[in-house]
């Protein structure tokens, strides 16, 4: 879990500023996920898995080389 010292207290965000970011980024999130579901049912998503191969490919050829660190 995230210690958050001081997030309330004097010289920290308040109350007020932590509510409405939490508020939306909950609407962003929902708004998101909404359209992506439509978006994948309406489209064949293809595109989207071999992405997701190429990226992964890379990364682990990275890790394996070790010029990424995990």
């Amino acid at each position: 879990m995230y210690k958050l010292n001081g997030a309330l207290g004097a010289g920290g965000a308040g109350p007020a500023l932590l509510s409405v970011s939490t508020a939306v980024s909950f609407v962003v999130t929902h708004a998101f996920i909404a359209w992506l579901l439509r978006h994948v049912g309406r489209h064949y998503f293809d595109a989207f898995v071999s992405y997701r191969i190429i990226i992964g490919a890379l990364l682990l050829a990275l890790l394996g080389t070790e010029v990424l660190t995990a």
